[in-house]
């Protein structure tokens, strides 16, 4: 009874999950038989062993030993199911970090917890397995897997599928004498518990609100509805939308009343409607210069030229005029009368760049006299 599909939004492809399943498989057939004496060689070797000193490359290959063939085949499949699930929410990256992680995570607390036995070992994925249940659980509880298409033939869901097999595996471990797969279940449960509700909380998994926590919720408050990543993200562009609209009308307005504080307050405010063409950065540039707001003016001209959302040229001809006018620097106005092409100009904006041109050329030679004069008296 192999699931065939589920309803889970799922984002990826688990190819990593049937590339481990395939490993495990042929390492199974590859290892030592059973009866063999190179069994015990094997397991010294790979798994990991109470009593043993902290070997850590034994927590990783421990995960892919695994000497009886018929409980090999009920943890793969399982593998198949909740990793598949896990991978296709996270995608292969993740996941492999998840897998190997929680992997050398079990079979380094199962040696600490063991380390004052003299005897027996830990080996395979049950830890895994109990973890990567655990995630799916709280990542998609009511989603559903569908094992046969057939009519009349209801799907299970995943929490009841995962309490049933979970609860079935244990009992048959318990029946089995062996308290190990007792503790890796726990320790892995709660592995699995930390790190799927770390990753739901930190927004690091998308589960489209159908988390155990919006679930609870969703049973709290019935008129909450889940929301999609990407509806949350449509959303999010819609109010912004919005949001910029209104800022713009706002500051148009402002500037068409000549309220240059209230117009300046709101380019302050909103940085994004600096970079749209939808405000008039021509009129706020010469509505500051009208107010003898120099250095506002000055860096609106810097900020709309960089954005381009102005005519660049008749806007480096305002910064000109305020450094000539106000701030007496003819040097910074050549400069800025040189990036500006005359040929992009209309007649009446010719006259005005020859007039400031003329007007710098001035100004820096009156500033040179002054200079060459207060030279002369320092040398007298």
């Amino acid at each position: 009874m192999i699931p065939i599909r589920t309803n889970a939004p799922l984002n990826y492809k688990p190819y990593l999950t049937y590339i481990l399943i395939l490993i495990n498989w042929i390492v199974c057939i590859c290892q030592p038989n059973i009866y063999s004496g190179e069994l015990i060689d094997y397991m010294n070797h790979y798994a990991v062993v109470y009593g043993d000193s902290l070997i850590p490359y034994r927590w990783v290959t421990a995960c892919f030993v695994e000497i009886n063939g018929f409980v090999l085949i009920v943890e793969l499949f399982f593998l198949f199911i909740v990793g598949a699930l896990v991978e296709g929410k996270v995608g292969y990256k993740k996941f492999l970090i998840l897998y190997f992680g929680i992997g050398v995570f079990v079979n380094f607390s199962m040696q600490l917890i063991n380390f004052g036995s003299d005897n027996g070992g830990f080996y395979g994925i049950f830890g895994i397995l109990i973890s990567l249940t655990t995630i799916a659980y709280i990542w998609a509880p009511e989603d559903e897997f569908v094992f046969f298409e057939y009519n009349g033939f209801r799907e299970i869901k995943i929490k009841y599928f995962v309490n049933t097999m979970v609860l079935g595996v244990f009992i048959l471990w318990v029946i089995s004498g062996s308290a190990d797969y007792i503790v890796a279940g726990i320790v892995g449960g709660v592995v699995g518990l930390l790190v799927g509700s770390y990753m739901v909380k930190k927004q690091l998994v998308d589960c489209d609100e159908w988390d155990i926590f919006s679930v609870r919720r969703r049973h709290r408050d019935p008129s909450f509805m889940p929301i999609s990543k990407k509806e949350k993200v449509i959303k999010k562009n819609i109010e912004e939308e919005l949001k910029g609209e209104v800022a713009i009308n706002s500051i148009n307005d402002a500037i068409e009343k000549c309220d240059f504080s209230e117009a300046m307050s709101v380019w302050m405010k909103n940085p994004f409607i600096q970079k749209n063409e939808n405000v008039n950065c021509m009129s706020l540039i010469d509505l500051a210069i009208g107010n003898k707001a120099w250095e506002e003016a000055i860096q609106l001209v810097y900020t709309a030229v960089n954005n381009k959302v102005v005519n660049v040229d008749l806007a480096l001809l305002r910064s000109a005029y305020v450094y000539i006018t106000h701030f007496q620097q003819p040097d910074e106005a050549l400069k800025v009368l040189k990036l500006i092409r005359c040929n992009k100009l209309v007649s009446e904006e010719k006259e005005e760049y020859e007039f400031l041109l003329q007007k710098a050329k001035e100004l820096k030679r009156n500033f040179n006299k002054v200079d060459d004069s207060m030279e002369l008296e320092s040398r007298d």
